[in-house]
């Protein structure tokens, strides 16, 4: 077991490998937040990047383009808003950009079609 280099604790992620840095998670988690303290503004900016060429294959001009196309507006229900990638969990194709609450209807319905037609059918019967 290795120990930190800062004050003597044991090293271990979650996983159960030694941390890189050689430093007890207390020890990492205060460099962290000395670090995000000086420059609040950089630690978003390569954290969204790499986001989203992991999930989606995405840099921000494709995003940035994909925003332009849809005139800055969610794909669904035409608001301007903060939008988000949409993508189907089943093959991670992106479909396009929606704003929270489309997105998390698409997810609670668990992008079935079949669900979503239910829901709507539903709702103008009840009306």
């Amino acid at each position: 077991m290795k120990t930190c280099k800062k004050c003597g604790g044991s090293v271990w992620y979650a996983s159960g490998k030694a941390r890189p840095d050689h430093k007890c998670r207390t020890c990492h988690n205060a460099n962290q937040k000395k670090r995000y303290a000086a420059n609040p503004a950089k630690q978003t900016v390569p954290q969204r990047r790499h986001r989203l060429k992991k999930l989606y294959g995405l840099t921000e001009a494709n995003l940035e383009s994909m925003k332009q196309a849809q005139n800055g507006v969610c794909k669904i229900c035409e608001i301007p808003a903060k939008l988000m990638v949409d993508h189907c969990h089943k093959t991670g194709v992106v479909r396009g950009l929606l704003c929270q609450a489309c997105n998390s209807l698409l997810g609670y319905a668990r992008d079935n079609t079949e669900t979503l037609i239910k829901a709507a059918t539903y709702l103008k019967e009840t009306q």
